[in-house]
């Protein structure tokens, strides 16, 4: 990995023993004013980073047809307001400057962090041409030059209509009983929002799962992201020789390697994929306060572990998402339910910032995360959570 992919990010405020919840939660009130309460969601831009846009020189009127029409049939995980990079920026103190939160173009958090945000509800990947058949993805494209085959990297922001298909094949497996996972090959996307690795988002992968063991799989994405981020881990690291406990099950695919995790097709963001891991971690942070993904007790408090740092409240449950009403889970993913509790997140963003600006090593960073994902009891077992059940 490059040794000069680092950049300046500006210095968050210093991190009190009890940390700064009560300037945290003085400035989500005057968010809460400045801000519409309607509209919002823990989304990503369908639009990607501008990193994306130039990168991909889509067409840009035909793709934003596209994104209406799938918006109009129900595909809610993208969003042209987003939540999720606003809450990044929070994190790297863009609300010392009114209006820079919401500003596509502000430097807050920078344009391969907010890849790496994205990455998680939108990871990239590739088909084989029979897998393709019969679908909208275009799984090769033949080379004009040497007429060869070459694989295409499939992401919303490349084949919306493609993505779209696949997202509801995959609520079809579900409701059939039928989780995507690793040991189906089933696609990154797939699994990410209805499969195995519902831990990216901070849940339970299915009903049942002690929260004990989704709190595990949250510590060994995190462990996996810092460490990239830390450079403990390459570019050219292969997946299957991570030696994080449980790492294997779900990302051991012979012959992957980071890159080809967090960098599929996007040259561009090699030299930068530190940077894309951590927004892959703050996404998962972030989760971990929408009510549809866990539920909290209101209490703060401190973890002794790290030092005295202000922690949010343990989780009660993780829930999961198959039998989930999505309505009922978007209501809560709305920016005005993340003002509620705006405070806790900023609290962990930020001391996540200020580890990552010392380059603390995992052993320092994973108490404080600990404490952070600490469930009440780690028997309790998922379930959808009862305001979430479908009818």
């Amino acid at each position: 990995m490059p040794q000069n992919n680092r950049v300046s990010f500006p210095r968050s405020r210093s991190l009190s023993p009890r940390g700064s919840l009560a300037a945290a939660a003085a400035t989500a009130a005057v968010m809460a004013m400045l801000l519409p309460g309607s509209g919002w969601s823990y989304k990503v831009s369908p639009m990607g980073t501008d990193v994306d846009q130039k990168v991909e020189a889509k067409s840009l009127p035909w793709f934003n047809q596209t994104v209406d029409k799938l918006a109009l049939a129900g595909l809610e995980i993208f969003s042209r307001l987003a939540v999720h990079e606003e809450i990044t920026r929070r994190a790297f103190d863009c609300a010392t400057a009114p209006g820079l939160c919401r500003t596509e173009g502000s430097s807050y958090a920078g344009p391969y962090t907010m890849a790496g945000v994205r990455w998680n509800d939108d990871p990239p990947f590739q088909m084989q041409k029979q897998e393709a058949a019969g679908t909208p993805c275009v799984a090769v494209v033949v080379d004009k030059q040497t007429g060869m085959e070459r694989p295409m990297t499939i992401r919303f922001t490349t084949q919306p209509l493609c993505w779209d298909h696949l997202f509801r094949e995959a609520q079809k497996s579900v409701a059939a009983g039928n989780a995507p996972d690793a040991a189906h090959h089933a696609v990154l996307m797939a699994r990410s929002h209805y499969g195995d690795l519902q831990f990216l988002h901070a849940m339970a992968s299915q009903d049942g799962e002690p929260a004990g063991e989704t709190r595990d799989k949250i510590l060994m994405w995190a462990e996996f992201t810092w460490k990239v981020y830390n450079r403990d881990f390459f570019l050219n690291t292969l997946l299957p020789s991570v030696n994080i406990a449980g790492f294997e099950k779900y990302f051991g695919v012979a012959g992957k390697d980071v890159q080809s995790l967090f960098a599929l097709g996007s040259p561009n963001l090699r030299p930068f994929v530190d940077q894309v891991a951590f927004g892959s971690l703050l996404h998962m942070v972030e989760d971990s306060f929408a009510a549809g993904h866990t539920e909290r007790l209101p209490e703060e408090r401190t973890c002794a572990e790290a030092g005295g740092l202000g922690v949010p409240g343990r989780v009660q449950e993780y829930h999961s998402y198959a039998h989930q009403d999505p309505k009922k889970h978007g209501r809560e993913d709305e920016r005005n339910a993340y003002v509620g509790h705006a405070a806790p997140v900023d609290e962990v963003g930020q001391a996540l910032l200020q580890y990552r600006l010392k380059y603390a090593k995992w052993e320092e960073v994973r108490p404080y995360l600990a404490c952070v994902f600490q469930p009440v009891d780690p028997n309790t077992k998922a379930t959808p959570g009862a305001e979430f059940r479908r009818d």
